[in-house]
């Protein structure tokens, strides 16, 4: 009579697969949120950087700060323009008061009021108080005072 071997089953149990894919889903979802927090600080910065080149490209305007000049700026950058008038520019006698406004994600926008104190300093003033709903639109402002043209 022959001897029935004993045959040897390798490979894994259901229960350790799960174990894996759970693992993986794990460092999955904290990969995503650690991008979606990098890219919201990366882009917080951005706008910073634009705002404030958009401030000394007014300022510097050879004949004076315009509208035009912030609007030409505006075209050339990364600034989410819901309507086609996000640089805007309102006058008080000498004193303009420019303005740029970006669409931004609720993350981006918490990222932009935790910096407010630093713009601030900067003379650049930041609206909205809060960022409720899932996009904001930012507007960033700030004051220039119209020098005289050489003619005058």
């Amino acid at each position: 009579m022959k001897k029935l071997e004993k045959q040897m089953q390798s490979g894994r149990s259901m229960v350790e697969m799960m174990g894996v894919i759970a693992l993986v889903g794990l460092l999955s979802i904290g990969g995503i949120y650690g991008y979606r927090q990098a890219h919201n600080a990366y882009r917080a910065t951005a706008l910073r950087d634009i705002v404030l080149q958009g401030k000394l490209a007014v300022e510097t305007a050879k004949r004076g700060a315009t509208e035009n000049t912030l609007k030409l700026y505006a075209q050339k950058t990364s600034i989410n323009c819901p309507s086609g008038s996000c640089a805007t520019m309102t006058e008080n006698g000498r004193k303009k008061t420019f303005s740029l406004s970006s669409q931004e994600t609720k993350g981006v926008c918490e990222r932009i009021l935790e910096r407010t104190e630093e713009l601030n300093n900067l003379g650049i003033t930041v609206s909205p108080e809060s960022c409720d709903g899932s996009t904001v639109l930012i507007t960033f402002s700030f004051d220039v005072v119209a020098r005289h043209s050489l003619s005058q």
